[in-house]
């Protein structure tokens, strides 16, 4: 348990690390000193505050009021997390088995589901309580455990908060026991689930009501309007006939015709997937991977923010920090060496496309933008236009340029979005 322990030394390591990837961390109040924050939790006079919130996309997004409480929520999500050996999906590994599924020329079910309200459909005490009597975490830990589910009754929150990290790891424990299901299905070959997204590849049909909703931890509903079901078959008669004759017209061999090939597509954390219906129509040739349409509009609307922001403002060189941003990429941890920083961006968030199309739309928005006249008061001249134009979404993919920004010029270029 010594490495549960909110000791002076363990959260200075824990603040070290959200320095790293918490930039917002610069402009939130420090109440108390590390050795003062861990004696309270020692003698359990810590009180953890009420959480600050924004909305964004209709949902509530929560943030920690102050240093002290991002420190001791993040420690606490680390000695979880450690005690029920949870590791985090990894985005790319996920996404380059499903492109290496997809291209495999076998039949198959694609099951896409969503889960309605994820968070706040997850019953805090319910799960909370279930931690607390499993005794893998300190008394401590379960202090502090305490103290978040009290903040989350106190506010009267819907489930538990967006954007606390604590709230994610709590997830993917009411989730474990549905993770577990799936993957035992012997129908299932394939199954995936990043937060409230899960992705099913299946040999035969799957019994919706039976196999998956059955299985939902209490609360949780899929998402019907979100939800898709893909067969891609060797044959269009694979599983009925459909040739509306005595004997079907591909009995003894199929006679459909792969250029007549519906293209079915679905999109998944992030990337859009479109191949052919027919599994034999060569599909490791015709799957084409490309930027989502929800990622494209998510784009151009920091696009419009963006000019829009410099409309009311003239601050042209933040206006151009934007545009580089967006079309570029750049670094996301404060690696001592370059080398062993994170980057971010238009090509290492998207390292899996084959079409850049989507690019291509998102070049053609924000050329319409800089020649767009939006405010009579304000402006962009020709040479501002000129230096504007050389940004371009597919040369940031392309070229992997690569920018570097401190985290005040990060904060202040998020600002608007």
């Amino acid at each position: 348990m010594n490495k549960q322990s909110f000791s002076e030394k363990n959260l200075k390591k824990t603040l070290q690390t959200r320095q790293r990837k918490a930039r917002s961390l610069k402009s939130k109040p420090t109440k108390n000193s590390l050795s003062v924050l861990s004696k309270s939790i020692t003698d359990k006079s810590f009180t953890l505050n009420d959480f600050n919130h924004y909305n964004l996309n209709n949902k509530k997004i929560y943030t920690t009021a102050i240093v002290d409480d991002d420190i001791v929520l993040a420690k606490l999500n680390s000695n979880i997390a450690k005690a029920y050996n949870l590791r985090q999906s990894d985005r790319h590994s996920i996404v380059k088995q499903v492109i290496s599924l997809l291209k495999e020329e076998t039949p198959k079910y694609i099951y896409k589901f969503d889960i309605s309200d994820f968070y706040e459909s997850i019953n805090p005490v319910i799960h909370c309580s279930k931690i607390l009597e499993n005794n893998f975490l300190s008394a401590e830990s379960n202090f502090v455990l305490t103290e978040y589910i009290r903040v989350l009754e106190k506010m009267i929150i819907n489930g538990i908060p967006r954007g606390i990290g604590l709230s994610s790891t709590i997830s993917e424990l009411v989730m474990n026991s549905f993770d577990k299901k799936m993957k035992s299905n012997q129908k299932i070959y394939f199954y995936t689930r990043f937060v409230d997204d899960i992705l099913i590849f299946s040999t035969e049909r799957i019994n919706i009501k039976n196999e998956i909703i059955k299985f939902l931890p209490n609360g949780l509903k899929l998402n019907w309007k979100k939800n898709k079901v893909i067969a891609v078959t060797p044959c269009r008669c694979y599983e009925k006939c459909i040739c509306s004759k005595e004997k079907c017209d591909c009995f003894n061999k199929c006679k459909c015709k792969a250029v007549n090939a519906q293209i079915q597509n679905f999109d998944f954390l992030g990337y859009n997937f479109e191949f052919p219906e027919l599994s034999f129509s060569k599909s490791s040739d015709k799957l084409k991977v490309g930027l989502s349409s929800k990622k494209t509009l998510k784009i151009k609307n920091r696009l419009y923010k963006s000019f829009r922001d410099y409309h009311n403002n003239g601050n042209y060189n933040l206006l151009e920090n934007r545009i580089k941003f967006l079309t570029g990429n750049h670094f996301i941890s404060n690696g001592k060496h370059k080398s062993d920083r994170m980057k971010s961006g238009v090509y290492y968030n998207y390292i899996h496309l084959t079409s850049l199309t989507r690019y291509e739309e998102l070049d053609l928005y924000l050329k319409k933008m800089i020649h767009t006249k939006v405010s009579t008061k304000i402006s962009l001249n020709n040479t501002h236009k000129n230096s504007l134009n050389k940004y371009s979404f597919i040369s940031g993919f392309k070229c992997k340029f690569t920018q570097t920004f401190n985290g005040n010029q990060i904060n202040k270029i998020k600002g608007c979005w």
